[in-house]
This record gives C-alpha cells, sequence and structure tokens, in this order.
C-alpha cells in the first residue's frame, strides 16, 4: 500500500486489530506473539486489490470508488461526497462501516471504512 496518511492510518488501524504495534523506531511489539498473523492476512487482501493501489495518493481510492470499479475503501466520508457530485449512482450504494475488528479488537486510524458491497464486512 501507499505511504500516504490514508494508507498509514489503515494499516497502521489492522495491524493494531492484529496486536502489532509498529513503532517510529521501525520496531513492533506485538501483545499477542503473531505479527505473521497482520502480514499473513494483508497477503491475502493485498490480492484482491488493484496492482495501482501501491501507487496510490490519498485521493487514488477515492477515485477508484466513484469510477464504479472499487468495492470497499477505508476513508472519510469524502469520498461519498465527492460521488454525490460525479457519480451520484455510486453514492447511491455507499455504506459506511466501521473498521474490522480483529483478535485484538478494534482500532481506527483517521479513516472510516466505506463499503459499496453488501457483506463484505460482518461482525
Amino acid at each position: 500500500m501507499g505511504q500516504t496518511s490514508d494508507a498509514i492510518d489503515s494499516t497502521g488501524a489492522m495491524f493494531r486489530a492484529f496486536g502489532s504495534v509498529v513503532s517510529t523506531k521501525r520496531t513492533t511489539s506485538n501483545q499477542l506473539g503473531c505479527d505473521a498473523c497482520a502480514l499473513e492476512y494483508f497477503a491475502k487482501l493485498m490480492q484482491w486489490l488493484p496492482p495501482e493501489v501501491y501507487a496510490w495518493d490519498d485521493a487514488g481510492n477515492n477515485r477508484w470508488l466513484i469510477s464504479g470499479k472499487g468495492s470497499a475503501i477505508m476513508n472519510p466520508p469524502s469520498a461519498w461526497t465527492v460521488a454525490k457530485r460525479d457519480n451520484p449512482k455510486v453514492a447511491e450504494q455507499v455504506w459506511h462501516h466501521d473498521m474490522p475488528k480483529g483478535p485484538a479488537g478494534r482500532f481506527r486510524g483517521s479513516a472510516a471504512v466505506l463499503l459499496r458491497s453488501v457483506g463484505v464486512l460482518q461482525e
């Protein structure tokens, strides 16, 4: 994933859901002893994302969703606001959901999960 704030917020929250905390010293600590679990999850997740995800800026995921190609992004409501203006049919299908919950709990960056597909995120 990219190196912009959206990617950092969502990735950090997902790692924390698996008990991993990445420090500014580029080290991790894990209360559950399973950094590999987070990495395995991301390996599975990334196979479903478009190849250009690694080059996205903070608006890249918004553009992907609004184009009608995307089904889920982790982002504040800005994508929905722009979709209302640029692609109202997509905006009608945007749902707002919380971050996925992992074995260590649910954590949030400054992002919220927006899903357009029913049943993509389940408790």
